[in-house]
């Protein structure tokens, strides 16, 4: 498994950085979004290796958004 550097946070006041792979990432906001930040969206991103970025946001256990700039 390929790991990156990911922000993850309910905002960008709080968020922090993690060095995982991608289904760690996903199992952590799923957990976040689900449990202990219930009701809060879960933001994650990180940047790709064209000089861009790549977000998705949790709610209640789920992906509701996915965006690349």
């Amino acid at each position: 498994m390929t790991k990156h550097q990911y922000l993850i946070g309910s905002d960008s006041q709080d968020a922090r950085a993690v060095h995982m792979s991608w289904e760690e990432v996903r199992e952590l906001a799923v957990k976040k979004s689900g449990g202990i930040w219930r009701g809060q969206d879960v933001y994650v991103s990180r940047k790709d290796g064209r000089g861009g970025v790549k977000r998705w946001m949790w709610r209640n256990g789920m992906l509701i958004r996915h965006s690349s700039e």
